[in-house]
């Protein structure tokens, strides 16, 4: 359970207009972003968890290199919806691989609630277990996983996952590496707390405002992987050292191979995009 505390053509456009040359070459990127503001019928109905997958799909489209047709939203889903989508997405990345077109990345993006290893849909859930064994076995390149849930720490506490500020994967501007990476929200004991303040989860607010430049660390126009959660982790936990919730410590998991890691966004466009 989490605590409570635009148009399509636009995106496309932009997503057009902003598309990153170094991304499109490097590697096709495929994502399933998921927000759901209802979970099972003992939970109060969360206020911003839609909105959260709204922001985080736009900044793929708009700055992260990805396609609109590859970017799937999907918002108040039930399970069967969301594996079904999950599959389809498998089936696209395979043919891509089959074909010898490059290097791809998948990236999969939860809002909501969460209990018991299961993150719940509405009436139906979406098995933990169930995610990482779909994480593992995916024919894309890179596999990446990022939950703002209560309790989402369980899926990489229980795989020998950390929590804490370091990140140490080397990165580059290709994707020159395989395997996955889990980003959750909290720790295993945690909630996962949403502000009518900034009208989201603190979590994903910090992680998109990273994704948006603000974690760009390095300066070079490019968000990696750790810059985002180094970013995301820093303003989460000082936000939440004073909620009534208590403070969330975002966790990592990781089994990445070769040279480096990957870049989420490309921030040193010219242009911009208003939402509707």
């Amino acid at each position: 359970m989490r605590a409570a505390a635009s148009s399509l053509a636009c995106l496309a456009a932009c997503a057009a207009l902003l598309a990153c040359p170094n991304a499109a070459a490097d590697a096709r990127r495929f994502a399933l972003v998921l927000g759901n503001n209802a979970g099972h019928s003992r939970d109060e109905r969360l206020g911003w968890a839609e909105e959260d997958a709204r922001k985080m799909h736009r900044v793929l489209l708009e700055l992260g290199g990805f396609a609109p047709e590859d970017a799937r939203l999907l918002l108040g889903a039930d399970a069967d919806q969301v594996w079904k989508a999950l599959l389809r997405i498998e089936k696209a990345i395979s043919a891509h691989a089959k074909r010898g077109e490059g290097k791809t990345l998948f990236l999969f993006f939860y809002s909501g609630h969460a209990e018991d290893q299961e993150l719940e849909l509405g009436e139906s859930s979406l098995g933990l277990d169930g995610l990482l064994d779909f994480l593992r076995s995916s024919s894309a390149d890179v596999r990446l996983a990022f939950l703002d849930s209560c309790h989402s720490g369980k899926l990489v506490s229980m795989k020998g996952g950390r929590r804490g500020p370091g990140f140490d994967i080397r990165v580059t501007d290709e994707i020159d590496s395989s395997g996955y990476a889990i980003v959750t929200s909290s720790a295993d004991d945690e909630l996962s707390q949403e502000s009518a303040e900034i009208r989201g989860a603190f979590f994903t607010h910090y992680l998109v405002s990273a994704l948006r430049g603000a974690g760009d660390e390095s300066g070079d126009g490019k968000v990696t992987l750790g810059e985002a959660y180094r970013y995301a982790y820093d303003r989460t936990l000082a936000r939440t050292s004073v909620t009534i919730g208590g403070s969330q410590h975002p966790m990592y998991d990781f089994k990445l191979s070769g040279k480096g890691g990957v870049v989420l966004t490309y921030t040193d466009k010219r242009g911009a995009c208003l939402p509707h």
